[in-house]
């Protein structure tokens, strides 16, 4: 990512993506010198020059505490998601589902922790992307079952996009992403799914998209989810792309989810976990570069 693409925040390469936890942020340094050199009016003129350093200080602590929380909350869903997944492998409705779970929970399991994450490193996108998880799901919730609990989350979430969007945070611009490779990426994911689901049916083992056998189930959620994480993992070692432009490839394949969901009747809920699996696989892609960046690396001689 380049210097153009911060949206005017330029971080070092630390961890941390505050300003109180990067090199060259001190609070006091100017103060520290002129008092140095300057005798007891020095000393008036830093304590002029450090209260509003101190104020800085102070607000930066509280937009990362809030951000922090957020994330924190983050986390907190997941684990019960997760832990509710557990508990429906052991009774053995993993497939069918139970306690408004199932094993398609799992995505949203990674996309949470995915969308933690990035908020913890300052992404922008992230935050309003978690905000936006929580509300969709929050609404989901209150649908099916009548859950309003979970708008506590929701609110969390709000507070802690807007506390990163007024201090520093990483946004690359529109001219960094590619977007037309992002296109070719997301129509090669769509075709491959079509391909899968009309080998399935070819050999009979589903009859109008409706798996035969649990074990057909199995695979007809497994197959697709191991291809979209292939694709995004392929776009993922190019080393040049930032991860903006992976996550675009997985955002442009709901336009065919929406198709799907118009020709089908289906449900407006299986839209939203179509749309959520594909941000995973995104993640899951990305992730995998990660774990094994030699593989992003070499391609940086091929660039």
């Amino acid at each position: 990512m380049t210097d153009g693409g911060l949206a005017g925040h330029v971080l070092h390469e630390r961890d941390g993506a505050f300003a109180d936890e990067r090199d060259g942020y001190g609070v006091g340094a100017d103060a520290v010198a002129s008092g140095a050199g300057c005798g007891m009016g020095g000393v008036e003129e830093s304590q002029m020059s450090t209260a509003p350093k101190s104020d800085q200080l102070a607000t930066g602590q509280k937009l990362r505490l809030a951000v922090k929380i957020a994330a924190g909350m983050a986390f907190v869903q997941a684990g019960i998601t997760a832990a509710f997944v557990v508990v429906l492998i052991f009774e053995g409705n993993a497939l069918t589902g139970g306690y408004g779970f199932g094993l398609y929970s799992l995505s949203d399991v990674i996309a949470i922790m995915g969308f933690a994450l990035a908020l913890l490193k300052g992404r922008l996108w992230a935050a309003y992307g978690l905000f936006a998880y929580g509300l969709l799901d929050w609404v989901a919730k209150a649908v099916q079952s009548g859950q309003v609990a979970w708008i506590v989350p929701v609110m969390l979430y709000g507070i802690g996009a807007i506390s990163l969007s007024r201090s520093e945070h990483l946004a690359p611009v529109a001219s960094e992403l590619r977007w037309k490779r992002a296109v070719v990426f997301a129509a090669v994911w769509v075709a491959g799914d079509v391909l899968i689901g009309f080998l399935l049916g070819l050999f009979g083992l589903t009859r109008s998209g409706v798996s035969q056998t649990s074990a057909v189930a199995l695979s007809q959620t497994c197959l697709p989810a191991i291809w979209g994480a292939a694709i995004c993992y392929a776009a993922a070692r190019r080393a040049v792309w930032p991860f903006e432009t992976v996550l675009l490839i997985a955002i442009l394949t709901s336009p065919i989810a929406i198709v799907d969901l118009l020709s089908t009747s289906g449900s407006p809920l299986l839209l939203l976990a179509s749309i959520v699996s594909a941000i995973a696989l995104s993640m899951i892609g990305w992730g995998l570069v990660i774990l094994f960046p030699a593989a992003k690396l070499a391609m940086e001689g091929t660039r």
